[in-house]
């Protein structure tokens, strides 16, 4: 199988997944009042913190590990019970200090649902090593199959709970219940990979080292997630559950989108890891490049067409009852250019991780400060706008480390001309069908007067017509590659696309 078709199944599997949460997502929040969402929200918030706290990057070391000549059989065994001797104290901690909590997210419900949060950060740690598992037995399909079967099981479950109209209390053991089917799983994929490479007579991973590998990596990640969430830690302090509700629905990631450039460097990082080992600094770049560049194809467009249609996509959404969210997703979507790639990826696979650890330890206090200030004069705008600044500071800091680390100029850290190219035209794709649009608006508002069905036609004919558009134009300027487009063909069944080609990409693809 091409590593592009494992990229893409593995991708459409966590899509599914982030495409359920998003689809429970409406559900609930018109099903629930925007106090028990914001509850849902804060609950659910308290179980990644303590996960991205407590996980020790032990998966990461998994990943780096199981590749080299050591004892995998005891390996995956001592990194299993080391999650659930964690995963314990996390649930025991996290019960403890419920009200502590629900005094801090500002919700005196919230002390009542901490001991589901306890449960769910139990069963989550644990089922962190079944990625990096999979991963290396090259199961990327089964990966795929097992996060679907989660998904559709987790959708079915909340489904029924918004079409009954259950109580918030059912709605978050339902929740507790989908961390249970990944303990589950887990538990499975772990017995049977010990099972596997059990009798070799490798040594086993000092765990002195197993552990200074993965400490660093493991505060990177829960470096990475404080930085990522800390506006919605602000906004709960600072705000009720109801503008947390509405706060989080404006804030909120693009399925398929923002797992794009996460997918690519999970699979690509062995590689990377395997290239910097052997010298081959200048190939490890070219092939980060290439990456980035695919992932443009489609960031960059999608960027464009929600700044556009924003406000009627969260609207079809979720209700016009959260119309408000609009003006935070405008803004959170001025992060979404710079998703096209893990830039923290690149530094990992050359072990270089502190100079990435010092980079966090100085955002995080300087984010928190300026969020707590901004919040008091610029309200709940505040700690998004900041959170936009934090991430392009933090961006522009991590390419200077890579130019360092690789003894790059900053013009060449980073494919600079091509990506100013597809965003171009990105951008120019969007001027015919916005001026259609805004030029029909007032007639199709008396055509269609149920504003859902309103917003739903204006996303849907917009989406075609951007879509078409830019596919135009991306082909004029010979923007996809011969890669891109055999794909396309085979996954989009668009046999017919290369006859449509300018003849000097078809003569390169032929050659």
């Amino acid at each position: 199988m091409k590593s592009i078709d494992k990229t893409i199944i593995l991708m459409l599997g966590r899509a599914f997944g982030s495409s359920t949460v998003m689809l429970i997502s409406i559900m609930l929040a018109r099903s629930l009042s925007k106090a028990d969402y914001g509850t849902y929200v804060q609950t659910s918030m308290l179980v990644q913190l303590a996960g991205f706290l407590l996980t020790l990057g032990i998966p990461s070391s998994i990943t780096y590990f199981l590749p080299k000549a050591y004892d995998k059989s005891r390996l995956i065994a001592r990194s299993y019970l080391l999650m659930l001797a964690v995963g314990c104290l996390g649930a025991i901690s996290l019960f403890g200090g419920r009200e502590y909590l629900a005094r801090f997210f500002n919700n005196h419900h919230l002390g009542e649902f901490v001991m589901y949060a306890a449960f769910g950060v139990f069963f989550f740690l644990s089922s962190q090593l079944t990625r990096p598992i999979l991963m290396y037995a090259r199961s990327t399909l089964l990966l795929a199959k097992i996060e679907i079967l989660r998904s559709v099981l987790f959708l079915a479950a909340m489904m029924a709970c918004a079409l009954l109209s259950v109580a918030l209390s059912t709605v978050i053991l339902i929740l507790t219940a989908s961390f249970f089917f990944d303990f589950v799983v887990s538990v499975l994929v772990a017995l049977k990979a010990v099972s596997a490479n059990r009798g070799t007579t490798s040594p086993a991973v000092p765990l002195g080292e197993q552990i200074g590998y993965s400490f660093p990596l493991g505060s990177l990640a829960f470096c990475w997630y404080a930085g990522r969430e800390l506006d919605k830690y602000v906004i709960s302090h600072y705000m009720n559950p109801d503008r947390l509700a509405l706060y989080s629905r404006g804030a909120i990631e693009i399925p398929l989108v923002h797992i794009l450039a996460s997918t690519i460097s999970q699979l690509k990082l062995p590689d990377w890891v395997a290239q910097w080992d052997r010298g081959s600094s200048s190939a490890l770049i070219e092939g980060w490049h290439h990456t980035i560049v695919k992932a443009s194809l489609i960031i960059f467009p999608a960027f464009v067409f929600l700044e556009i249609l924003g406000r009627e996509f969260i609207a079809l959404l979720y209700s016009d009852q959260y119309l408000q969210s609009a003006e935070i997703f405008h803004i959170y979507l001025l992060m979404l250019p710079l998703q096209v790639t893990s830039y923290t990826a690149i530094v990992e696979s050359t072990g270089k991780n502190r100079v990435v650890l010092i980079g966090y330890l100085v955002q995080l206090p300087v984010s928190l400060v300026l969020s707590a200030v901004s919040v008091r004069y610029f309200e709940w705008s505040g700690p998004a706008l900041v959170s936009v600044l934090s991430m392009y500071l933090w961006t522009g800091y991590l390419l200077f480390v890579i130019a360092r680390i690789f003894k790059l100029k900053l013009s060449r850290v980073f494919p600079w001309r091509r990506l100013g190219s597809i965003l171009l035209v990105a951008v120019v794709a969007g001027v015919l069908p916005g001026v259609l649009l805004w030029g029909t608006g007032g007639y199709l508002a008396t055509l269609i007067p149920q504003k859902e069905l309103l917003h739903g036609f204006h996303v849907l004919v917009y989406f075609a017509l951007y879509a078409a558009c830019y596919g135009t134009l991306a082909l004029r300027f010979t923007l996809f590659d011969p890669e891109d487009v055999e794909t396309m063909s085979r996954w989009l069944l668009l046999g017919r696309i290369k006859r449509a080609l300018p003849g000097r990409l078809q003569s390169q693809g032929d050659k």
